[in-house]
Formats: structure tokens, C-alpha cells, sequence
């Protein structure tokens, strides 16, 4: 007789409903794990109001180090967040000697399109930072490019291209394109800039290698005084605006 003063059947029937099931136990654990995010979100943001109104330093760094800590507060717990046993990072290595014998590169990452240099990197891999050093004008910038018009995979099928970010603090984006069409072209930027010294065939060169670049997956943003972590903000800007496209 006391149904009604607990909320009546309707209510049980809400509970029954609610109750998670060996079916929605994905989807039950992803909810756990999305409520403790937020509190640890909301644990974070105090801390951080705290900084916002004393000495942050930087503004644009300290939003920079903020987005960052966010993200590591709501990714997904993965084998990279925990101790393991040598055993298993030992399999993945061998794992991948297998594919490089098995592809017969010697590599298993993107290829540079240099194969000395691709034998001596092990080609491009996630996570690897790489720094090219020499004196000035000695083609630092035009290795770059070629490694990243390779990598794009320009003048090759769609499933072999990569996505490609460029950065530069020298030059405008204009400037930066302009390069990369003279180099893919193999034409010299003097013949176009003195009148009546370029051929009808360095221009169709031009034509096509312009054509190419417009159509490949690389991207652009051309920034002088970009920090470290201003550079890291603009490359993680861009992998969100690839993921809504």
C-alpha cells in the first residue's frame, strides 16, 4: 500500500530502466570515467583561477600550458599512463623489426623521400623530434620543404599522403608557397623575376607544380616569435580544425 508515497510504478519502471546492464556496461564505465574528468576539470580550474589573477607570466603561454593540462585531465587512460613490464614494450619492438624485414624499407615510419636519410632516421615515426643545423643559406629550408612535399605525398595516390604542417618565422605564407612551387617546378625564381628569361616550358613546370601543391594535404602558418609552446598551440589548433573536416 505504499507504492504511491515512493513515486508510483512509473518511477519503478524509471529504475529498471536506469539500471545498468551487462549490454550497457561500455557505456556505463564511460560515464564513470566522464564524471571524474569533470571533477578533476573543476579541481584544475580553481588552481588555475588562482593563477589567472596573480603572476602567470606570458599570457599566451600560460593559455597554451592551461589547454594542454586540460587535454592530459580528459584523455582516456592507456597503457602509456602505467608501469609495465619490459616484456611488453620488448614484443612492440620486435613487432616492428618484423614489419621493417617484412616491407623490405628497413624502416617502418613515413618515408623522407632521402633514402640515406630514411636508413639513418628510420624514417618519420610519432613522437620524434628532429632538428636540421647548419650555417645559413645552405638549404635548411629547402630540405625542409622537400621533406614535407614528399611526405604530403605530392603527385601520389590519396591513401599515401599525410597531413603536413609548415611553420616559418622568416618568411610570409606567400613567400613560403612561392618557394615550393620554383622547387617542385626545378626552375630557377631569377628566370620568372627577370623579364624575358623564362621559357614557355618553365611556365607550364610552374603551371603543374602549382597544381599539385594546391591539391596536397599541407598547411601553412608563417608566425616570427612563436615560442615553443606558442608552436605547440598552433600545431594542436590545427589537429582540431582537420578532426571537424
Amino acid at each position: 500500500g505504499r507504492l504511491a508515497s515512493i513515486g508510483g510504478a512509473a518511477y519503478l519502471a524509471h529504475i529498471v530502466d536506469a539500471t545498468p546492464k551487462i549490454g550497457h556496461v561500455r557505456q556505463h564505465a564511460e560515464r564513470v570515467l566522464e564524471t571524474k574528468a569533470l571533477r578533476e576539470i573543476a579541481a584544475l580550474m580553481h588552481t588555475k583561477l588562482g593563477e589567472l589573477y596573480g603572476d602567470h607570466g606570458n599570457p599566451r603561454e600560460w593559455m597554451s600550458s592551461l589547454i594542454g593540462e586540460v587535454e592530459r585531465t580528459v584523455r582516456t587512460p592507456d597503457n602509456a599512463d602505467r608501469v609495465e613490464h619490459i616484456s611488453a614494450p620488448l614484443a612492440r619492438a620486435w613487432t616492428a623489426v618484423n614489419e621493417r624485414l617484412q616491407n623490405g624499407r628497413g624502416f617502418t615510419g613515413l618515408s623522407t623521400g632521402l633514402s640515406d636519410l630514411d636508413r639513418l632516421l628510420g624514417g618519420l615515426r610519432p613522437g620524434d623530434y628532429m632538428t636540421i643545423g647548419a650555417r645559413a643559406h645552405v638549404g635548411k629550408s629547402s630540405l625542409a620543404r622537400q621533406i614535407a612535399m614528399y611526405t604530403a605525398g605530392i603527385n601520389r595516390p590519396r591513401n599515401e599522403r599525410s597531413g603536413v604542417l609548415m611553420w616559418s618565422g622568416e618568411q610570409l605564407e606567400e613567400e613560403c608557397a612561392e618557394a615550393m612551387s620554383f622547387q617542385l617546378a626545378g626552375v630557377s625564381q631569377a628566370k620568372i623575376r627577370n623579364i624575358g628569361k623564362a621559357t614557355p616550358a618553365d611556365w607550364a613546370s610552374l603551371t603543374t607544380a602549382s597544381k599539385l601543391i594546391h591539391e596536397s594535404s599541407i598547411f601553412i602558418r608563417c608566425r616570427p616569435g612563436l615560442s615553443p609552446l606558442g608552436l605547440r598551440a598552433l600545431i594542436r589548433e590545427w589537429k582540431q580544425d582537420c578532426a571537424k573536416t
